[in-house]
């Protein structure tokens, strides 16, 4: 019940939002028209993860969403994902292409980012798999996904970067770059 009142309260201070991110341009379409990409806020009892959608095709949205709409075809996503533990909290930032589908929901987990004491050090840019649920009218399955993260936003141009003055700073070991000033 505390979970579900501090989701509550996230989201009514602006941290998240229950609609979805309209991912295209022109009219409205029908669900049947369109693919959906969605991710959530977990509480257990000592540990609290948060996958918020933050970028779709390199476009930047101030209040990430858990839920994203998109035409079908091929897609950039970039998420944040945080993990708490008590007083322990990591954050990293994953980017992915997926194929969609109409009239299909992807559910992507992401990879654990452990805790700065356990797992990744503190900067860090990695390439993994993460498994998709993928749920359509008539049919559902799970794949793995190739999953760039890192400990900061993911991009493929300076303009993906959401803060002012970032550039797109290239590894040739990846296919994201990561912002830094």
């Amino acid at each position: 019940m505390r979970f579900l009142a501090l989701g509550v309260a996230l989201v009514a201070a602006g941290c998240g939002s229950f609609g979805a991110i309209k991912a295209y341009e022109g009219r409205e379409r029908s669900a049947d028209q369109l693919a959906t990409v969605r991710t959530e806020l977990r509480g257990e009892v000592f540990t609290v993860a948060d996958t918020q959608i933050v970028a779709v095709d390199g476009v930047n949205y101030k209040r990430p969403h858990y839920e994203a709409q998109m035409l079908p075809g091929k897609h950039w996503i970039g998420i944040a994902d945080a993990i708490s533990v008590g007083r322990r909290k990591r954050e990293q930032f994953c980017a992915f292409e997926l194929d969609l589908q109409a009239g299909c929901t992807y559910r992507p987990h992401p990879p654990s980012a452990g805790l700065p004491d356990r797992g990744l050090p503190e900067v860090f840019q990695v390439a993994d798999a993460m498994l998709v649920d993928v749920q359509c009218n008539d049919l559902s399955y799970a794949a793995r996904e190739p999953v760039e993260c890192s400990d900061k936003p993911l991009c493929r141009i300076d303009s993906d970067c959401p803060l002012a003055g970032a550039r797109c700073v290239r590894d040739p070991r990846f296919s994201f770059g990561a912002c830094s000033r």
